[in-house]
């Protein structure tokens, strides 16, 4: 698929990049409110005029393409993931310049000295960590004393309603309501040993689809569904969507998402 990220890309990817990069085109293409969820996370990481900044499971970088030009000068950003080809992406779609660093690394062994970065971010991640207290214990120690946290998740709510919708097609399939996984009910006491007193803000939106393709674009850009959802499968779930379509006039999907931030305690 192409590189431009504000180009329509409602097709049927075939790679796990790709994939990511269409989900995040299409919560903003489809989304009610008037913030995108980039914009709205953008806002609320407040970026220091100096330092450095550390993100956990980057992907392609489409948060800092989007907002590149408006960072602070004196920030030098590391983006890391534990996925070389991801990162190769990001270099080709411009995040190659000095202020960006890309680099592979595992989440659970991360290769920076102690007190490395004044600002860490995980968007999406932790809860599709298997280790995730190797992962806290590894950004608590890569952070300054003060330094800040930042954890992204979503909710029980989130997507259900796609996940209804594919479920007798894919039953072991989730969206990310597993209450046993990190999410914005847990997350707190999850990073409380580590980050005492972590708070929560809020972000929901629905994504409103009026035609069936991009509700099918979304579901296969997952790795699982992509695999799972062929021939009769695919047909018979194209067939319950434009069912729905008929009737409501429209396909409505629930976006619940939330950032926990919390300083790591001083030294």
């Amino acid at each position: 698929m192409a590189e431009n990220p504000d180009r329509s890309p409602l097709l049927r990817v075939d790679d796990d990049i790709g994939g990511l990069i269409l989900r995040n085109w299409i919560q903003d293409r489809f989304r009610t409110a008037p913030q995108s969820w980039f914009d709205w996370l953008f806002k609320h990481i407040r970026l220091p005029e100096q330092g450095r900044f550390l993100e956990l499971g980057s992907g392609p970088g489409d948060l800092w393409l989007k907002f590149r030009q408006r960072l602070p000068p004196g920030l030098r950003l590391v983006l890391s993931d534990y996925s070389v080809d991801v990162l190769s992406t990001g270099r080709r779609r411009g995040l190659s310049t000095a202020r960006f660093n890309l680099l592979a690394a595992d989440a659970h062994r991360l290769p920076f000295p102690a007190a490395s970065f004044d600002i860490c971010l995980a968007n999406g991640l932790l809860d599709c960590l298997p280790q995730i207290d190797t992962t806290l214990t590894e950004v608590r120690r890569v952070l300054k004393p003060g330094g800040v946290f930042y954890a992204a998740a979503g909710g029980r709510g989130h997507l259900r309603e796609l996940e209804m919708l594919t479920r007798p097609f894919l039953a072991d399939f989730d969206y990310g309501g597993d209450t046993n996984r990190f999410g914005m009910e847990n997350g707190a006491e999850l990073m409380a040993p580590w980050f005492p007193g972590a708070r929560l803000l809020r972000y929901r939106t629905d994504l409103v689809f009026p035609q069936a393709e991009p509700v099918l674009a979304y579901i296969l850009s997952e790795p699982e569904a992509r695999k799972s959802l062929q021939g009769d499968k695919l047909q018979a779930l194209r067939v319950r969507i434009d069912e729905l379509l008929a009737v409501q006039g429209e396909v409505r999907v629930t976006t619940e998402k939330g950032l926990f931030f919390c300083a790591a305690p001083p030294a």
